[in-house]
């Protein structure tokens, strides 16, 4: 299921990225990667839906600027880190990371850290603990 639809990306959002007969593919991608990002099942009816739909047309977005749909089959193209051509030959120093401000990777999927920026804001990436002394009285 897919958290946004062409017109929330193009109207709402504003994406114009997308061409619109890759965009059910790619959204859908970006919905799982979304979910696969948080830490519970998201409910469609909250009041943080607004940031879950902007975080996925930023994925969608995410998802189409390292090769569209491959990314699902782990085909990034981040995870290319040389390539030659008869004498023509590039290599990176490493792959893309986190730390030097690029994308987190989640099972192979890119995701932009603007997307788990609004899923954190959500409050969807929080693990909550409660501490238990004992006492029954106060669960």
């Amino acid at each position: 299921m897919s958290y946004i639809d062409y017109a929330y990306y193009t109207d709402v959002y504003g994406g114009k990225n997308v061409p619109p007969d890759e965009f059910d593919r790619l959204s859908e991608i970006a919905s799982m990667a979304v979910d696969a990002a948080v830490y519970c099942d998201i409910d469609v009816e909250a009041d943080y839906m607004d940031d879950v739909k902007r975080a996925t047309a930023y994925e969608v977005d995410t998802v189409y600027a390292y090769g569209g749909e491959s990314v699902a089959y782990g085909e990034s193209s981040a995870n290319i880190v040389s390539e030659g051509l008869d004498d023509y030959s590039y290599h990176l120093s490493s792959a893309p990371s986190a730390a030097s401000g690029g994308v987190v990777f989640c099972n192979g999927i890119p995701i932009s850290p603007i997307v788990l920026s609004l899923l954190s804001k959500a409050g969807l990436r929080n693990r909550w603990v409660h501490a238990y002394d004992g006492d029954d009285a106060d669960v």
